[in-house]
């Protein structure tokens, strides 16, 4: 599990957490786009060989993985992959490499900081590293920063665990006011200046960037847009030290309102001209040129850029550089003065070149900047990219953003914009809504998710100009939706959280006393080192466990238990505690808040231990009460969080099936309206293997409702292909092809169900009379194919099921189905039913008739027998309302009808025929103790 990040910024006060980076094997950093990940791990670095006693390692190592080369026919990353001039910056003789290697083994000596895992897009080369870090010798300290959602597709290396997950704070005001002084100083060395003239061109440059809307800030992080801002202003500063050396007055400037495009565009337009001075050898420089001047000779570079990004952005074929540039003059020498301007480094693999940005945000805001020059020009490389619906994840999310303000600017680097902008603007938003590509999210969560984060980063006056651009098209109305919600959710961001750039969802905990108390992320219990006087005993330990579980208010005793004792011995007594919570009748008694003050929290406990009988325990409490389902999943994620990158990988014990098992269960309940409210902080790291899971299913047609649920929680987008021979569940960077043939039989139901929400759609969905088919004759396929035994053993464990859990609802649906079934015969389960149904039932369970078995005592049929009419005339030993007695007096009614009516019928035998006098006899029994 990827837990909460910590908040960390990187200055040495912050000891604490400074100490727990420096002393931890593994630590996971994840921050946005421009937060300063890439300065933390340099500064590290720094730090380390200014004083060679950062955590008195010998080796502190950076790897740049946006550099990481590997050849897709290796099977392995080997040392000279990772550890090499262009990966790390530093030359590494074999001699050196060889003595690193060697310290690896030896504590405290090595740390190794693996930086940008977010800029691997290939699944491949993911893999590879993932085994390439489990073969890392233990003793060494590794780090990986990444952006947040690349985080949870990190492997996590089987020889260690998580040790702290951070995620780094934005900076302060006075920070940024630090870099801008620090950055006009800098420009300004070596000229004559007077401390009251740089005070005032910074205090000109602070007031301006202070100014900016907030919607910059929550788009990128401080660090990168006040370098972006002090670049794109860099001609600026020095016009204005001119002014006053001559001096003239400085404009003073109240307020800024420039988009991240225009600080990327201020920026890219100033290395360009300082590129074009050098190259074309202009002595007063090309700002004194008419504009025209300036963008004509640089179209061609930028036109370059735009390819190169977007190819490799989106990791595609090389034909798409010589498509976007086969018109255009493009040579060895054109491709060697890119270097030049200094947004990028030009390699050249295999006779392709390969550009590698000075920032991942730079490649991402010229792919941007190629994906609406296409549309406006119908290019079938860009239209390509909706086709595959790459705008629905993450892994492209600022590429998106970047363009959707880029639609709505007056950018100068795209050549004839300004001449059909509105155009532009029209097919951009609307290939976000599809109008681009059949192949678009049927269930609408990936796709309002799309649209809110790219409004999210338009300007007020942006955000006008495409209402009134939009009025007659389709989705229009959709938009203003959205838009409204976008404006509560900025209301709420600049009222209640005016200063809160990012959320700290896990901060330090304080103690009864109000004090600060460190929060890692170690191990769920702090293990107290055992006495010889204290040593463990197995039976004494039971009788304890046994003792604890009868209490509803004992789970901190229980944690205090086990916080008392060393990790052997308390894996010891989860499997003890385990095995406990499985026998005890506690879950059967539904007005006791045993379940939710205990029971439930305690399963969580057994981690490892956790099995398919702990989890039919789950999904009994979790039908009875919204909050014991909220906190069944609350207790799963706890339990996944303990066993992922210990034995999830392994599957020891089955425990990856057993998991999927359990949310299997809890979705198919009565309650799973309310997984959208549970806390399951884990399920973007499950939901693939989920979808995989219920694709798998012999019950596919009956779990595909489950499947929409998951895809809506998690944020995937679902589509179905162009010609229909796939259906795809799209998110973060991944995708879940479902090729089988039953899910074409959910094609028309799919495209024919009515989408007001997500929500409403998966309800409707499971309620259409064609889907209710459809899983009528996936029922009959498998029972047809059961042998006796398996059938029979298949309808006992249903059966049983339901009675546990008191779901009436779902046994009624259940032989509806059966009943339907025209080479079923439902004698057969009338008779499994008769003789299971009451396992479910406990005598201190008052409520199982009011649920269930009072009603359920129809579907007895002709088997309904003495055992059964005891136990319910017993019940009054118990409890005896009225509302019991009705529903037993209708039930009885009820199959006394359906008896009599067998009885009538020509095919019935004489045995048959004794038996079902036999059991009308016992219902007219039943219904005279009820008139008592």
């Amino acid at each position: 599990k990827l837990p909460i990040g910590s908040s960390y910024r990187f200055p040495k006060e912050n000891t604490v957490i400074r100490n727990g980076i420096n002393k931890k094997k593994f630590c996971i950093i994840s921050a946005d786009a421009g937060r300063g990940k890439s300065s933390f791990c340099l500064n590290e670095r720094y730090e380390w060989v200014k004083s060679k006693e950062t955590g008195n390692y010998s080796w502190v190592v950076r790897i740049n993985l946006a550099f990481l080369q590997v050849n897709n026919d290796t099977p392995i990353i080997s040392d000279k992959n990772l550890f090499n001039e262009k990966t790390t910056e530093v030359a590494w003789p074999n001699w050196q490499l060889k003595a690193f290697i060697h310290d690896m083994n030896i504590s405290g000596m090595v740390r190794i900081l693996l930086d940008g895992f977010d800029e691997i897009k290939d699944e491949s080369i993911i893999q590879k590293l993932g085994k390439w870090m489990s073969d890392l010798p233990e003793k060494v300290n590794l780090i990986i920063t990444t952006r947040p959602y690349a985080a949870y597709n990190i492997p996590i290396p089987d020889n260690r665990n998580l040790d702290l997950f951070l995620t780094l704070d934005q900076y302060t005001g006075e920070q940024r006011n630090k870099y801008v002084k620090n950055y006009i100083t800098n420009v300004l060395i070596g000229k004559q200046y007077t401390n009251t003239k740089i005070k005032k061109i910074v205090k000109k440059y602070q007031n301006m960037i202070h100014s900016y809307p907030k919607n910059i800030r929550s788009t990128l992080g401080i660090p990168l847009e006040s370098y972006l801002f002090c670049s794109g202003f860099e001609s600026d500063m020095i016009a204005d030290y001119d002014m006053l050396k001559d001096k003239g007055k400085i404009e003073k400037v109240v307020a800024v309102s420039l988009s991240v495009i225009d600080l990327f565009e201020r920026s890219v337009k100033n290395v360009l001209s300082i590129f074009l001075d050098k190259q074309l050898k202009i002595e007063n420089g090309l700002m004194s040129k008419p504009e025209r001047f300036f963008f004509t000779s640089t179209a061609l570079y930028i036109d370059i850029l735009q390819a190169f990004a977007f190819r490799q952005e989106f990791s595609l074929d090389y034909r798409v550089i010589e498509n976007a540039l086969k018109d255009r003059f493009f040579d060895d020498d054109m491709m060697k003065d890119l270097e030049n301007i200094g947004l990028v480094l030009v390699e050249k693999r295999g006779g392709q070149y390969y550009l590698r940005f000075k920032h991942a945000t730079y490649q991402e805001y010229f792919a941007a900047l190629k994906i609406v020059s296409g549309l406006s020009t119908n290019n079938l490389d860009v239209k390509k990219i909706f086709h595959e619906c790459k705008q629905y994840m993450s892994a492209f999310q600022f590429v998106f953003q970047f363009a959707a303000q880029i639609s709505l600017s007056n950018n100068k680097l795209l050549s004839k914009f300004h001449l059909n902008r509105e155009k532009v603007a029209l097919k951009f938003w609307g290939a976000l809504y599809g109008d681009v590509s059949v192949n678009k999210d049927i269930l609408g969560v990936a796709e309002a998710n799309l649209i809110e984060r790219c409004l999210k980063v338009l300007s007020d006056d942006s955000f006008e100009n495409l209402e009134k651009l939009t009025t007659n098209q389709r989705w229009h109305k959709k938009l203003l939706c959205q838009a409204k919600k976008k404006q509560r959710q900025l209301q709420f961001f600049l009222t209640i959280m005016p200063d809160l750039l990012y959320i700290q969802l896990n901060p330090t905990k304080r103690t009864a006393s109000g004090t600060k108390e460190e929060n890692t992320i170690d191990n769920y219990y702090k293990p107290v080192k055992l006495t010889k006087t204290n040593a463990f005993n197995t039976e004494e330990a039971k009788k304890r466990i046994s003792k604890i579980c009868e209490n509803r208010f004992s789970i901190n005793v229980l944690k205090d238990f086990l916080n008392g004792l060393d990790r052997n011995d308390q894996r010891k007594v989860r499997k003890i505690l385990a095995e406990e919570l499985i026998s005890i009748k506690e879950w059967d008694i539904k007005a006791d808040y045993w379940a939710l003050n205990f029971g439930i929290p305690a399963i969580g406990i057994c981690e490892e231990f956790f099995s398919r009988n702990l989890a039919e325990k789950l999904e009994i409490r979790a039908e009875f009460w919204e909050n014991n389902f909220r906190l069944a999943f609350t207790t799963l994620d706890i339990i996944y969080s303990k066993v992922y990158g210990v034995i999830w990988n392994t599957n020891e014990n089955k425990i990856r099936d057993t998991f999927y098992y359990a949310i299997d269960l809890l979705l198919g309940s009565n309650r799973n309206h309310l997984f959208s409210k549970a806390t399951f902080l884990n399920l973007r790291k499950v939901s693939n293997g989920l979808l995989e899971y219920f694709g798998e299913s012999t019950e596919y047609i009956s779990s595909f409702p489950k499947m929409l649920r998951i895809a809506k929680e998690a944020g995937y987008a679902v589509v179905i292909s162009e010609n229909d021979t796939e259906l795809r569940f799209i998110g973060e960077n991944k995708i879940i092809s479902q090729k089988n043939s039953k899910f074409k039989k959910l094609l028309g139901i799919l495209r024919d169900t009515e989408n007001e929400n997500p929500e409403t759609f998966i309800k409707k969905f499971e309620i259409n009379e064609k889907f209710e088919e459809l899983v009528r004759q996936e029922l009959e396929l498998k029972i047809e194919s059961f042998k006796k035994d398996e059938l029979e053993k298949y309808l006992k464990d249903k059966i049983i099921t339901f009675s546990k859990a008191q779901n009436f609802e779902k046994l009624r649906k259940f032989f509806k189905i059966l009943q339907k079934i025209d080479s079923f015969d439902i004698n057969i389960a009338n008779k499994i039913f008769a003789e299971n149904f009451l396992q479910g039932y406990e005598t201190t369970n008052i409520y199982w008739y009011c649920d269930f078995g009072a009603a359920a005592i129809i579907y007895c049929g002709r088997y309904i027998n003495e055992d059964v009419k005891q136990k319910i005339i017993e019940r009054e030993e118990v409890a005896k309302p009225l509302s019991v007695k009705a529903s037993i007096k209708d039930s009885c009614k009820t199959l006394k009808i359906e008896l009599k009516e067998a009885l009538l019928q020509k095919e019935q035998n004489d045995d048959e025929k004794t038996k079902i006098g036999l059991a009308l006899k016992v219902v007219e029994d039943i219904r005279k103790n009820e008139d008592k």
